[in-house]
């Protein structure tokens, strides 16, 4: 994924979601505060791919830690449902990412802000190439994505992408997911939709 994102121009926001899929989602959902909660988080939200959701949570995250002190930004973190504990992870991940690279020739410039949009392409690809095992087509029957080996998962009801209707104007409506949500029904977090050109 990451050797990929060296070759497309877009290690920084690769790091970033590689970090990010390895820990828990940093944004809280209490149940008491659902609906609060999501009107917070809802200035991340990308209507195309939750991969781009964290990339617009990260930058919002650097920009309040450099305006804040230390109590304030943990404070917003309360106040705006975000662990703050899962944050400071996300960050220490995505350091020992950077400093796994440099001897294989791949850097960075850390004083740049994560792009999600001008290289969404290069991104995604990135990402499809470390997520191969996680890639669905949709069945439209059963409303849900054939996976590998067999596998069937349906998008998570808190993803962007879950009351979208895959669009009829591709050749076959192809997903990738990150992971898998609780529950007896695999449900992917967070996803993104991919062409069938980026696949093969």
């Amino acid at each position: 994924m990451i050797v990929e994102a060296g070759k497309r121009g877009c290690v920084k926001e690769v790091m970033i979601l590689a970090a990010a899929l390895t820990i828990q989602d940093p944004r809280e959902r209490p149940t008491d505060k659902q609906q609060l909660a999501a009107e917070k988080h809802a200035r991340f939200r990308d209507e195309n791919s939750d991969f781009t959701g964290f990339l617009n949570l990260w930058n919002y995250i650097q920009e309040k830690q450099q305006e804040l002190s230390s109590t304030q930004f943990r404070r917003l973190c309360r106040n705006e449902f975000i662990n703050y504990l899962r944050v400071r992870e996300w960050q220490d991940l995505f350091q020992q990412l950077r400093q796994l690279a440099k001897p294989l020739g791949i850097t960075i410039d850390n004083k740049r802000e994560a792009d999600p949009v001008g290289n969404n392409e290069g991104i995604h690809i990135s990402l499809l190439s470390g997520l191969l095992s996680h890639i669905g087509m949709l069945d439209e029957r059963k409303r849900e994505y054939a996976g590998a080996r067999g596998s069937r998962f349906a998008i998570f009801p808190g993803s962007a992408l879950f009351k979208k209707s895959p669009p009829s104007l591709w050749p076959r409506n192809w997903l990738k997911q990150a992971g898998s949500g609780p529950g007896s029904r695999r449900s992917s977090i967070p996803c993104g939709r991919s062409r069938l050109h980026r696949i093969s």
